[in-house]
C-alpha cells in the first residue's frame, strides 16, 4: 500500500481534505443517479485515465475482431493509478463500498461499463506530462457558458423559454429571441437603421 501511495504521488495531487476530494461524494451521487435512470439519457462520465508503470502480465487477442477489446492480465501486487479521473475513481469506490447508501444495488454496479484509457510501461516522467496535459492544456469552459447549458437547472431551463417566447422584428420578420441571438453571437450582424 505505501508503495502504491509513494507512486501515485509522483503522478497526482492531494485527495484527501482538498476540494477534489470534498467532491467525491456528490460525483458518486451524481453517478448514481445517472445508474438509477434519473437522468434520462443526458448524463455521462468521461474515460479514466490509469496509469500502469509496469508491464502487462498477458494481453489476450481480440475478443471481436477489428474491435480493439481484450482482456489483459496485471501482475498481483502491481499499482495502477488514475492520471486523470481520481475523482471519479474515488467515486466509484464508494459507490461499490457502499451501494446501498446510493440506492443502489451490487446488480445494478455489474452492469455499468466504464470508460478508460490505459498507459502502460511509461516513465514517471511521461505519466507525469500526461497528466500536466490534461489539466492544463485543455481550455477550461467559462462557468457562465457551462451554466446555461445546464438543463436540469430550472433558472436555465426558463431563461431558455423565454427567450423562446420573446418575439422580436428583424428586418420587418418576426422571429423569437433564442433565433436572433444564436444567429446574431454565431454571425449574424444587426441591420444598420436606415
Amino acid at each position: 500500500m505505501r508503495r502504491h501511495a509513494e507512486l501515485r504521488s509522483l503522478v497526482q495531487r492531494a485527495l484527501k481534505s482538498t476540494q477534489k476530494g470534498k467532491n467525491v461524494g456528490s460525483y458518486a451521487e451524481y453517478i448514481a443517479d445517472g445508474v438509477k435512470g434519473e437522468l434520462g439519457a443526458g448524463w455521462s462520465t468521461p474515460p479514466i485515465t490509469f496509469w500502469h508503470a509496469g508491464s502487462l502480465a498477458a494481453l489476450s487477442d481480440e475478443l471481436v475482431a477489428g474491435t480493439g477489446l481484450r482482456t489483459l492480465t496485471i501482475t498481483p501486487g502491481t499499482s495502477i493509478v488514475a492520471i486523470d479521473g481520481e475523482t471519479q475513481t474515488a467515486a466509484w469506490h464508494a459507490l461499490y463500498d457502499d451501494p446501498e447508501s446510493f440506492g443502489l444495488t451490487y446488480a445494478q454496479l455489474a452492469t455499468v461499463r466504464i470508460p478508460f484509457e490505459l498507459y502502460v510501461e511509461l516513465s514517471v516522467a511521461d505519466a507525469r506530462q500526461i497528466f500536466y496535459d490534461r489539466n492544463v492544456q485543455g481550455v477550461v469552459v467559462a462557468k457562465n457558458l457551462a451554466m446555461s447549458m445546464d438543463q436540469r437547472d430550472f433558472a436555465t431551463r426558463l431563461a431558455h423559454r423565454v427567450a423562446d417566447a420573446v418575439k422580436v422584428e428583424i428586418d420587418d420578420r418576426i422571429v423569437s429571441f433564442a433565433s436572433w441571438s444564436t444567429r446574431a453571437s454565431a454571425r449574424w450582424e444587426r441591420p444598420t437603421p436606415k
